[in-house]
């Protein structure tokens, strides 16, 4: 029994995250140990002495940390570990189940000190064994560390963004391939409405992923091309016999697409690079205003805005008055875009102004998360 659409969404959606969280787990396992292999090189054990100014020093227990609530400003922070427990421990700062930083192998009478660049938010530290309570670090963006020198987010804070992106793109390619296989079926039967509805559908589907299939030339230009000669061929009076077999090969470009867009690993700084690429296509060149009815780059911009919305927690923190301003100019575009085709000239070159700024500010955001 086919699997309905409603169900391969889901399924698509649980496929990318499942394979995101495999990736994170191999790509964390990796970092952790080269990260160990660094501090075991560059610092040892010593024994208990006065802690250094401006140090937080936690005593560990055989049965808790003391203290076991810390608050500490965002930015550097050195953890001044003492243990005075009878075994060798290992000390972790947690968000959630990942490990941010830690210090492991301090012996009993023994201190270590961790120096780690934490940012605003609400962190677990462990306290010995793996069966004591584990203690509370509450990281806040005030203080000296956090006074106009924004934090930039951590690897593990762009895997949620990562991943979302992911499934958007996967989710937009099995949409491309339903409207496109209806395409088919409609100009094999000759249905011209039928067969324009799931064309405009296809096409908009593919505008808003045109971020990411911009990346495999081959497979984007044979569907661009296709899909430009589908829509001459559509809107005479009928559907031309030539059209079936560019319909098929339509839909088998998408599959193919779908597929390597499942392996593709979108990086953030990629995601946010080639948002920027795609304002600029929507006011410039061959792709630019004057050749692009408004269905199709309000598309472009649905692909730009769902990037901007899924880095919003990150830029709201990291650089307010920037992550406002694009969300201000996204928003008008939007707006602009409402309207017919054809404004006035002194019109069309206010839009272009604000698609250039839009993609200048998107570039910013890029070097603001330290993406670029």
């Amino acid at each position: 029994m086919p699997f309905t659409r409603s169900q391969r969404r889901w399924g698509a959606g649980i496929s990318v995250f499942i394979l995101a969280a495999a990736g994170m787990i191999g790509a964390y396992t990796v970092e952790k140990s080269r990260r160990l292999q660094l501090k075991a090189s560059a610092e040892t054990a010593s024994p208990v002495k006065p802690a250094a100014a401006r140090e937080i020093t936690v005593t560990v227990t055989a049965k808790t940390c003391e203290p076991a609530h810390l608050t500490a400003p965002a930015g550097k922070i050195a953890f001044r570990i003492v243990n005075q427990s009878q075994r060798v421990l290992e000390w972790e700062i947690l968000k959630g189940v990942m490990v941010v930083d830690e210090r492991e192998n301090i012996a009993p009478g023994f201190a270590q000190t961790l120096t780690t660049t934490l940012q605003a938010g609400d962190y677990e530290i462990t306290c010995g064994l793996l069966g004591n309570p584990r203690g509370t670090l509450t990281v806040t963006a005030d203080g000296a560390a956090g006074a106009g020198r924004p934090v930039k987010p951590t690897p593990v804070e762009l895997i949620g963004p990562t991943v979302e992106y992911k499934v958007f793109i996967s989710l937009e390619a099995d949409d491309l391939i339903d409207a496109l296989r209806d395409l088919a079926d409609a100009a094999k039967t000759g249905d011209l409405t039928a067969a324009r509805s799931a064309y405009a559908q296809a096409r908009s589907h593919y505008l808003r992923i045109a971020t990411t299939a911009g990346l495999f030339d081959d497979l984007d230009k044979t569907i661009t091309e296709d899909l430009l000669q589908a829509g001459k061929t559509l809107f005479p009076q009928h559907v031309p016999q030539g059209l079936p077999p560019a319909a098929d090969r339509l839909a088998a470009d998408a599959a193919a697409l779908q597929t390597r867009l499942r392996d593709l690993s979108v990086p953030p700084g990629k995601m946010v690079a080639g948002a920027a690429a795609q304002v600029r296509a929507i006011g410039d060149g061959k792709d630019g205003l004057n050749a692009q009815e408004p269905p199709d780059l309000r598309a472009r911009l649905d692909g730009v805005r769902k990037i901007v919305a899924l880095l919003r927690p990150l830029s709201e923190r990291t650089d307010p008055a920037l992550s406002g301003r694009i969300d201000a100019t996204v928003t008008a575009l939007q707006e602009a875009l409402i309207r017919p085709h054809g404004g006035t000239p002194a019109a069309n070159d206010a839009l272009r102004r604000q698609i250039g700024e839009l993609a200048d500010d998107l570039t910013k955001l890029g070097s603001a998360l330290g993406l670029s």
